[in-house]
């Protein structure tokens, strides 16, 4: 998971402001700039490592409608840093960044109801997520939902679309993927 949180912060791009004009742009409810300082206080970037204010710059840039604040704050309480963890109030950050198009954040929503993390277990549910985060390029997602047709989880048993999914999460990068595509498919 800091793997997860670590790529989130990264994708802020941390470098291009001060921390002083950030907190300025910020004030303004300049959704961006409050995320980018809710990450540089998660890596310690410019700023003591704070998960706590982390967390309020986040909040702040989420309630903005700024998708990757919300994926970082799900991880936060995903983890527990800087906030008691919560695994429900981590999938409603979930489920906001993926409603804004952010693969990992469905991909990881897919994986509280595949689980039952925090929800009740639902597979159709989690197939949903899961497909969202394949449509959107997501390598993991691709993986899963490769799964999913392939044992017919929540719906529709397909070895045709489970080798296509397998494939696509392969060539996204998803080395599970490529060694359950060899597998199952390569025989």
């Amino acid at each position: 998971m800091k793997k997860l949180l670590l790529l989130t912060v990264l994708l802020f791009g941390l470098h291009a402001e001060s921390v002083v004009e950030l907190k300025k742009s910020c004030n303004l409810n300049h959704a961006r700039a409050c995320g980018k300082i809710g990450g540089m206080y998660i890596l310690g970037e410019e700023v003591k490592q704070d998960y706590k204010l982390a967390k309020k710059y986040l909040s702040k840039a989420c309630s903005l409608n700024d998708a990757l604040a919300c994926n970082a704050l799900a991880a936060l309480y995903y983890n527990g840093y800087g906030v008691k963890k919560n695994y429900s109030t981590s999938l409603k950050y979930y489920s906001k960044a993926c409603n804004s198009n952010i693969g990992i954040s469905c991909s990881m929503a897919g994986y509280f109801y595949l689980k039952g993390i925090g929800v009740k277990k639902n597979l159709t549910k989690s197939r949903k997520y899961y497909t969202k985060a394949c449509k959107l390029n997501d390598a993991e997602g691709c993986m899963f939902l490769g799964l999913f047709y392939y044992a017919g989880w929540g719906g529709e048993l397909n070895n045709s679309k489970s080798k296509y999914y397998f494939r696509k999460g392969c060539k996204l990068g998803d080395k599970e993927a490529c060694k359950t595509y060899n597998k199952l498919f390569k025989k």
